[in-house]
């Protein structure tokens, strides 16, 4: 379990307390967890995928600033152009939203400009950032 003075939960602390919580054996537990990890690394690298929902976290989008950093950097490296050809791809893909958000062919609220789930008032009930912080490390 967590010691009192760190407060920091680790992976390792958070899949002990699943598999306590689920009566599943903590290795099942690490082999989806680390089935998870891969098939969403899997997904921002190997795909031109440019939005990804998690259940009870939100979505994760890619940045603009980001793919064209890196764009810029494996158009400079030699050798295997697959990931250039990927990144290029995303690129597209986030110009075409941009330009028919910009005609207005999206509705005026986009899942872009949502507000994130933890800044909902239903959802955290009223409170703070740090009342829920303070009610997280108190557990």
């Amino acid at each position: 379990m967590i010691k009192e003075e760190s407060k920091i939960s680790f992976t390792q602390d958070i899949l002990k307390e699943v598999s306590n919580d689920l009566n599943i054996p903590e290795e099942k537990v690490k082999i989806v967890y680390n089935s998870m990890i891969s098939y969403l690394e899997f997904l921002t690298t190997k795909t031109d995928t440019v939005s990804i929902f998690i259940p009870s976290l939100g979505t994760m989008y890619v940045k603009l600033g980001y793919i064209l950093r890196r764009i810029q950097e494996l158009s400079r490296k030699k050798g295997d152009k697959n990931y250039l050809e990927i990144f290029k791809a995303k690129k597209n893909k986030i110009d075409a939203y941009l330009k028919e958000l910009i005609d207005n062919k999206y509705p005026k609220k986009s899942r872009h400009s949502q507000k994130s789930t933890i800044a909902l008032f239903s959802y955290t009930d009223g409170k703070s950032i740090d009342e829920i912080e303070e009610i997280q490390n108190s557990k």
